[in-house]
């Protein structure tokens, strides 16, 4: 009920499936390691989600989010199999949103404080985690239909908040 515009009374037209919001790393004073950890959630999470959605090519990366969970529930669900339990559903379930032409816009209205690791070898782990979602994410049949409707616009916002950032990164 809460995705929906006051004056409707069915679920026809509510006004996002899918709403992000930032979050603040409250470990960031916790050293060197969490510091690297809060910079890269306010430059990712937040500077780049507000660019997208702003440009209207947000589809959805990272936590926190408010997901329309009736919605997902009637469209098959969020995650896909994989070898890991639940491995990137956020990123899947955003790729439905987009292919299915519903909006999954960025607000700073709401914030959510979280915790990341402030150890190298957890830090460590994380990113490994966040690959291997990326792996499955390339192999998906999600990620080949959704490739073959973006137009340039929402290819290029694809390319820089996918898979690809970390080529990109490699290559840099």
């Amino acid at each position: 009920r809460m995705f929906m515009p006051l004056d409707k009374e069915d679920r026809t037209a509510p006004r996002c499936r899918y709403l992000g919001f930032r979050e603040y790393i409250y470990t960031g004073r916790e050293g060197t390691v969490g510091k690297c950890h809060a910079a890269a959630e306010w430059t990712f999470g937040t500077i780049n989600q507000r660019f997208l959605s702003g440009m209207g090519t947000r589809m959805h990366y990272g936590h926190p989010d408010f997901l329309d969970g009736f919605w997902a529930r009637n469209r098959g669900g969020m995650s896909k199999s994989s070898p890991v339990v639940n491995l990137s559903e956020d990123i899947f379930a955003g790729y439905n949103v987009r292919m299915r032409e519903e909006a999954s816009p960025h607000i700073d209205a709401l914030e959510f404080e979280k915790g990341r690791e402030a150890t190298f070898n957890a830090a460590s782990n994380f990113f490994s985690k966040i690959s291997g979602g990326s792996i499955s994410v390339i192999r998906s049949r999600d990620n080949h239909l959704l490739c073959e409707k973006l137009g340039l616009l929402h290819s290029l916002s694809f390319y820089f908040a996918s898979v690809s950032f970390y080529v990109s990164n490699l290559l840099v």
